[in-house]
């Protein structure tokens, strides 16, 4: 049985651009750039999770919505990323995303998406961490 547990002292290159970890309904959070929301959606992806019945319409549909839709390929073999549950991964590029919250809806209500990577009104406080060292709370409301 191969040993899961990762090694002290070293960190996967995910693990050390953004960390996260929630607890209750606090998110800790460090990032290394100053702007945590300046490129949500648009440097980096947002993943839409579909199922794969009618694939081809549903992107179709995201993209009518979206600046770039791709299906995530899966590395070291042929395919796409297939969840958990069988279903399919779409990245997700916007413009810009100054209202999240409606382009969750917007997601949501075309046939065949699942869920969004889009983790709305899930905590109320948030701990961002600065280069600096400082750490910013936000709160809901």
């Amino acid at each position: 049985m191969a040993n899961t547990r990762p090694r002290q002292g070293r960190r996967s290159r995910a693990a050390s651009r953004e960390d996260c970890r929630f607890n209750s309904k606090e998110a800790h959070h460090r990032s290394r750039r100053e702007e945590t929301r300046k490129n949500l959606g648009r440097t980096k992806p947002i993943p839409v999770e579909i199922v794969p019945f009618g694939y081809a319409s549903t992107v179709e549909k995201i993209r009518k919505i979206s600046e770039k839709t791709v299906l995530r390929e899966a590395a070291g073999k042929v395919g796409p990323v297939i969840t958990d549950n069988g279903n399919l991964i779409a990245d997700v590029y916007f413009r810009s995303l100054r209202r999240p919250e409606i382009v969750h809806e917007k997601l949501k209500k075309i046939p065949g998406v699942v869920e969004t990577g889009l983790f709305l009104g899930m905590c109320d406080v948030a701990y961002v961490g600065r280069k600096d060292g400082r750490v910013d709370i936000l709160r809901r409301g």
